[in-house]
């Protein structure tokens, strides 16, 4: 069951719901070449079970979230605040959506919602992400929403074959600009 938690125009997020989402993500994890190959995870075997214990893991962090369609309730992926500093300054932010809502504005919308609350509910002063040099519509994405660069780990993932960047982003309370 999901929970309106903070509320979008076209999506609200809530508490995982584990049971529900354990098999759609098994699927996603293991045939959507995208959410295995942006999030590490095409290297993994993930059945049932173990997809289960991965979120349940992700459940234990504090700011794990659900993105739900406001239209019908359906599951569409998730968006998180973890490695959050001893002193609750900053934390570092991860998303996956499913193939069905990518390129329509959702991922931006859930972030939105997400940073505002980091930083307007939690006080965080900064957020950060990491995004693979080979994933340049996340990149772009993120810009959208005010994050900078600020670094790169140099050949630091292996895909496809070959050896790509990490970049490392972020997005300060300061230059957080709400639309």
């Amino acid at each position: 069951m999901y929970y309106k938690k903070l509320v979008g125009q076209n999506l609200y997020l809530s508490p995982m719901d584990l049971e529900n989402e354990t098999n759609i993500l098994t699927k996603w994890f293991n045939e959507d070449q995208d959410i295995a190959y942006f999030n590490g995870f095409y290297g993994s075997l993930l059945g049932v079970d173990k997809t289960k214990e991965l979120l349940e893991k992700f459940n234990e962090g504090p700011y794990s979230f659900s993105i739900v369609s406001c239209k019908d309730h359906s599951f569409m992926g998730h968006v998180s605040l973890f490695n959050l500093d001893s002193h609750g300054l900053f934390a570092t932010m991860g998303i996956y959506i499913g193939s069905e809502y990518r390129h329509q504005g959702y991922g931006q919308e859930a972030m939105r919602l997400l940073i505002d609350y980091a930083f307007n509910t939690l006080r965080l002063t900064a957020i950060h992400l990491e995004v693979f040099s080979y994933n340049p519509n996340a990149y772009q994405c993120y810009e959208k929403l005010g994050f900078v660069e600020c670094g790169r780990w140099h050949q630091a993932r292996f895909h496809q074959g070959s050896y790509h960047d990490v970049i490392l982003m972020e997005l300060l309370r300061d230059h957080w600009v709400k639309e």
